[in-house]
């Protein structure tokens, strides 16, 4: 959707652009691949839209004859921005959230090369800084487990500010049935603050097409302005 649109448009990209750009794009799908990987039935729609998303981020900032650091940015932005999204089949079929979570991801593509266009590629969180670590290392019987237990696994991502920086990682966890986090069902997402002084949740219940698109689109608007 990227190439095409930035091909066919009146932007009219050359096909040697094109050409780097799909080699920038290799190499962090690579890199996604060597480090992590690429399955949604390991890692979630971030090992699957989530790196196709940095991809396409990685291709337009290289078409646009970005610096490799800016480059960097872009994919991390998109990356990151997939960070805890897990497969979630509606009705059993995983086509459904899919098929709108790619258009989505090509949104953010497009976000992110923007805003990392905006800057000189210098940021706190690197592509390669994000710990990532799949669900399949979760067996059904630690599983069983955990429920027996009271406890519930959840791909969780977190954000930790250290003296050298951000952290950043994503793993599964098991979480006591009394956290707000293990109640998360479908596309409910939840966003945790903790301060040394107070602790601050916002869950968002099952949001629509409308409500993502909303929050995409003033985040492109902001970017540009």
């Amino acid at each position: 959707a990227i190439v095409y649109a930035l091909v066919e448009s009146r932007r009219k990209l050359p096909m040697d652009k094109v050409r780097e750009g799909l080699l920038a794009a290799l190499a962090v799908g690579y890199l996604c691949k060597h480090n992590a990987t690429l399955a949604a039935a390991e890692g979630g729609c971030q090992a699957e839209i989530g790196v196709a998303s940095a991809m396409a981020a990685a291709f337009i900032a290289q078409a646009m004859g970005s610096p490799p650091l800016v480059i960097e940015n872009a994919a991390e932005s998109a990356l990151e921005h997939h960070l805890g999204m897990t497969c979630d089949p509606i009705g059993g079929l995983v086509q459904i959230p899919c098929i709108e979570r790619n258009a989505f991801g090509a949104v953010k593509a497009v976000t992110a090369a923007t805003l990392a266009l905006q800057g000189n590629g210098i940021h706190r969180v690197t592509l390669d800084q994000v710990e990532r670590v799949g669900i399949r290392s979760v067996t059904p019987e630690q599983v069983r487990a955990a429920r027996a237990a009271g406890m519930r696994y959840k791909l969780i991502c977190r954000a930790d500010r250290t003296a050298d920086g951000v952290r950043a990682s994503v793993r599964p966890e098991q979480l006591p049935m009394s956290d707000p986090l293990a109640l998360l069902e479908g596309t409910t997402s939840a966003l945790r603050f903790e301060t040394d002084v107070f602790g601050l949740s916002i869950i968002e219940h099952k949001p629509g097409v409308i409500a993502t698109a909303y929050g995409l689109f003033a985040d492109f608007i902001r970017a540009v302005s």
